[in-house]
C-alpha cells in the first residue's frame, strides 16, 4: 500500500474548506460568486481573460475555498474508500484509498495511449511492444498515472501511485467551525455627535495658510516656528556620536541643516530645537540632551549627549494673506465659501471617526457574546500578514531590523493573539453576511480598487494587472468589501446613544 501525504489546495466540492491554489477546471466544481459580476468599466478586465480564473476560483469571504470529502468521478464511487479523522476542532485528515483494480485499469488504458502515440525506432506507430514502451517511457507513464488518478478522484496536486498497486492519498484540511450567531442587530453603542466648532474651522484654515507659507530671511533672533540653518556636533563623553551611530546623523552631526526652532517633533533632538530659540546668525552654543532610559537607540539610552551648535541663517515662516490670490490657490471663491467647504470636510472626517468608533464597539460586543475555535491555517496567514504590515510600518519610522529581532517571540505572540481575534470576527461577519444575503457587486469591487489605488498611489490599470496575478490579494480585497458592507449594516441597525461633542 503506497501512501502520500499532501496539503490539499483544490476545490472540487463544497463541504470542507482548504487554502486556495490553482482554480479547478472541472465542470462540477462548486459554484461561488465570481470576482466581478456583469463586468463593466475599468475593473471589467478582472473578469477576463485572466480574471476568468478568479471566477472559477470560487473565492469565499473568509479566505477559504471548498473541498468535498468524497470522490468526484462516478467511475470510482463504489471502489474508492474515504475516511475522515479529526485532528482538532477545525482540522481534519481525509484518507482516500484506491484499490489495485482501479490503478490497473487506469494503467492499462494509459499504456494503450502511449503505444498509439509512441515513436520508437524500428517500429511503426502503434506497433511497438508493450514491454519496450513500458521501459522506454517509464517515467512519463508514472507521472501521467499519478496525475490522472489524483485528478479523477480528489483533484489532488500530487500522488504516488504505482502500476499494479493500491494507493492512498492523505489530505490535511481546515474546516469552518460550527457556531451560533449572537444577536447582532440593535446593539447598544455610544458615539459623539458630529459638531464642528468655529475654532476648528479657523485652525484648519490656518493650516492651509501654513502649507503655503514662504520662508523669508530675517536679521533677528530665531523665534519658535522659524527655520534655522545650523551645524551641530554631538559628543558622548570624549567620543563623537557620529562614530557611535554612523547610520543616524540626526543624533550625531549635521552640517548646515535646517531645523525648526521650538519643534517638539519626535524626529528632532529636543535640546537642539529648543536651544535654537534666541540664537542669531553667527551665534554658537552648547546644549545637552538627556535621552530617556527606554530610548530606541540603545547606544544613547539613558545617556547625556552634549551638542555644539552654530547658526548660519534664520528664516521666518510668512503665511499668505486671506486675499483673492490665496482663495484662488485653494480653489475657493471667497472666505465664506472656504469656511463652508472646510466645515463640510471636517464634518465628513468626524462622521468617519464616529462610524469607526461605533464599529469598534460592535466588534467588541460580538466577541464577548460568542467564542469558538478558529482554523489554524487562517490564523497563520493572518499572523504572517499582520507581522509583515507591522514590520513595514515600524521600519519606515526608523526602527532597526536587529532591534525587532530581539523582540521576535513577543511580536509573534502578540500578532497571533490579534490574528485569532480577527479571524473569529471575520468568520462571524461572514456568517452574518450570509444570513443577511449581503452581496459583493461590481460597483463594490470598483470602489475598492479605486480606494486601494489612491492609498498605494498606483495607477488603476497597473493595480488591476497586479490583482490578476495574485489571487490571494483579490481574496483579501473581496474580504475587505464584505467586512465593510456587513459592518455598515450593523452600524445602521445599532441603537446609538448620542454623546456630547468634544469641544475644540
Amino acid at each position: 500500500m503506497k501512501t502520500h501525504t499532501i496539503r490539499t489546495q483544490k476545490h472540487p466540492g463544497c463541504s470542507i474548506l482548504a487554502r486556495p491554489a490553482e482554480p479547478s477546471s472541472r465542470p462540477d466544481a462548486c459554484a461561488h460568486p465570481p470576482l466581478v459580476t456583469e463586468p463593466s468599466g475599468p475593473v471589467a478586465s478582472l473578469s477576463h481573460p485572466s480574471g476568468a480564473e478568479f471566477e472559477k476560483q470560487g473565492l469565499t469571504s473568509e479566505g477559504f475555498i471548498a473541498l468535498k470529502a468524497g470522490p468526484i468521478n462516478s467511475k470510482h464511487t463504489n471502489a474508492v474508500k474515504i475516511t475522515v479523522q479529526d485532528l482538532a476542532p477545525t482540522r481534519k485528515t481525509i484518507t482516500v484509498s484506491v484499490p489495485v483494480e482501479d490503478v490497473q485499469a487506469q494503467e492499462s488504458a494509459l499504456l494503450k495511449e502511449f503505444i498509439k502515440q509512441a515513436r520508437v525506432p524500428g517500429f511503426r506507430p502503434g506497433k511497438a511492444p508493450e514491454s519496450l514502451v513500458r521501459t522506454r517511457f517509464h517515467k512519463a507513464m508514472a507521472e501521467e498515472l499519478n496525475n490522472k488518478l489524483a485528478s479523477e478522484i480528489v483533484d489532488a496536486s500530487k500522488a504516488d501511485f504505482k502500476a499494479n498497486e493500491a494507493g492512498t492519498i492523505i489530505f490535511t484540511v481546515d474546516v469552518l467551525p460550527e457556531f451560533e450567531l449572537p444577536v447582532y442587530k440593535g446593539l447598544e453603542v455610544e458615539a459623539p455627535a458630529v459638531v464642528v466648532a468655529d475654532a476648528e474651522v479657523d485652525a484648519a484654515i490656518e493650516d492651509l495658510r501654513a502649507q503655503r507659507a514662504n520662508f523669508e530671511v530675517v536679521e533677528r533672533s530665531a523665534q519658535s516656528g522659524d527655520y534655522v540653518k545650523v551645524t551641530y556636533v554631538g559628543h558622548l563623553g570624549d567620543e563623537l556620536v557620529k562614530d557611535i551611530l554612523p547610520g543616524r546623523p540626526v543624533f550625531g552631526s549635521q552640517e548646515r541643516t535646517w531645523e525648526e526652532a521650538g519643534s517638539e517633533g519626535e524626529g528632532s533632538v529636543q535640546a537642539i530645537s529648543q536651544g535654537l530659540i534666541g540664537m542669531t546668525i553667527g551665534d554658537k552654543k552648547e546644549v545637552t540632551e538627556n535621552f530617556p532610559a527606554d530610548f530606541r537607540e540603545e547606544a544613547l539610552a539613558g545617556k547625556s549627549v552634549r551638542y555644539s551648535l552654530e547658526v548660519h541663517e534664520v528664516r521666518a515662516k510668512v503665511k499668505p494673506e486671506l486675499n483673492e490670490e490665496f482663495f484662488k490657490s485653494v480653489e475657493a471663491e471667497n472666505l465664506e465659501a472656504l469656511r463652508e467647504r472646510v466645515r463640510k470636510e471636517l464634518e465628513n472626517r468626524q462622521s468617519a471617526e464616529r462610524r469607526y468608533k461605533i464599529s469598534d464597539q460592535i466588534v467588541k460586543k460580538l466577541q464577548t457574546q460568542v467564542s469558538f475555535p478558529v482554523p489554524e491555517s487562517a490564523v497563520e496567514e493572518e499572523t504572517r500578514q499582520g507581522l509583515t504590515d507591522f514590520m513595514r510600518q515600524v521600519m519606515a519610522s526608523g526602527a532597526k531590523r536587529e532591534d525587532l529581532e530581539k523582540q521576535k517571540e513577543q511580536l509573534i505572540s502578540q500578532a497571533r493573539e490579534r490574528a485569532e481575534n480577527q479571524v473569529r470576527v471575520n468568520l462571524m461577519l461572514a456568517k452574518i453576511a450570509e444570513a443577511e444575503k449581503i452581496e459583493i457587486t461590481n460597483p463594490d469591487i470598483e470602489r475598492a480598487v479605486y480606494t486601494e489605488s489612491m492609498m498605494t498611489r498606483m495607477p488603476v490599470e497597473q493595480l488591476i494587472q497586479e490583482l490578476q496575478k495574485d489571487r490571494s490579494r483579490v481574496m483579501r480585497l473581496r474580504q475587505r468589501v464584505m467586512i465593510r458592507k456587513t459592518l455598515d449594516l450593523l452600524i445602521d441597525t445599532a441603537s446609538i446613544k448620542e454623546l456630547a461633542a468634544t469641544k475644540a
